[in-house]
């Protein structure tokens, strides 16, 4: 007779990532008695979900869809926890998921870093009408070859040039995560 390892059921854990395309998925380290398999893929589609979620007592996601299709017993009879590495969660759906007991979680700070610097690009992007000056050399009508120059675009509405990085103060104000978040700055010591 073949020896094997007896895990009582609910001890062994059968994690699957659906996305890891996004973000770095931790590893896992659980406590003994616990053990876990675990799965990755890199990318899911919707006709891929059902086969790779039916085992699974975990699932992590961050965009893929899990709607009440999916959270159907007979889909995904095992699962009991959704892992979403993202901020939100529009693509699960909560009270399907509520109704199965299933716990949803998510990363609600996930994205702090990524929209504050997107917000700062699109200021300075607005700022030094980089579309405008974009789409004047190269629309093909040939503008700033016949005038010289197109940075009159660049002028504000009293004619001005932009300010200057060095003439303008930026900041964010905000009861949210953004707004409220504190950076620790490195401190640098001159020797």
């Amino acid at each position: 007779m073949e020896s094997q390892t007896f895990v009582p059921k609910g001890l062994h854990h059968q994690i699957v990532a659906l996305e890891a395309i996004h973000v770095p998925i931790p590893t896992f380290d659980l406590p003994a008695p616990y053990t876990h398999t675990y799965t990755e893929y890199q990318t899911t589609s919707r006709d891929e979900t059902p086969e790779r979620i039916k085992d699974a007592t975990v699932v992590i996601c961050t965009v893929v869809g899990l709607d009440a299709e999916m959270l159907d017993p007979k889909v995904s009879p095992n699962l009991q926890f959704i892992a979403v590495m993202a901020s939100g969660t529009d693509h699960i759906d909560l009270e399907a998921a509520r109704r199965r007991n299933i716990r949803v979680c998510n990363c609600p700070s996930a994205n702090i870093d990524s929209v504050s610097q997107h917000a700062i690009s699109l200021y300075f992007a607005a700022r030094k009408s980089v579309v405008k000056m974009h789409n004047s050399v190269v629309d093909g009508v040939g503008e700033w070859k016949a005038k010289g120059s197109v940075t009159y675009k660049m002028r504000d509405g009293d004619g001005k040039p932009p300010l200057t990085c060095g003439e303008e103060v930026i900041g964010i104000l905000g009861y949210g995560a953004l707004g409220k978040r504190k950076q620790n700055r490195p401190t640098h010591t001159t020797h």
